[in-house]
């Protein structure tokens, strides 16, 4: 069986797809890695410490 296709858009098929991976994972992985910051690393919120009192 012959294959129609050229060498040439062989090749442009694998880029074509190869970018289309790529922009699948980034669009997969952007709303993680936009919403990472300092702030959203704390485990709980931080508040103004005060004396503490003996307990009764």
């Amino acid at each position: 069986m012959k294959n129609s296709a050229t060498p040439g858009s062989d090749m442009r098929r694998r880029n074509l797809l190869k970018l289309l991976g790529l922009s699948a994972a980034a669009a997969y992985a952007a709303p993680v890695l936009t919403d990472l910051s300092p702030a959203a690393a704390q485990t709980r919120p931080t508040t103004a410490t005060r004396a503490t009192r003996p307990s009764r």
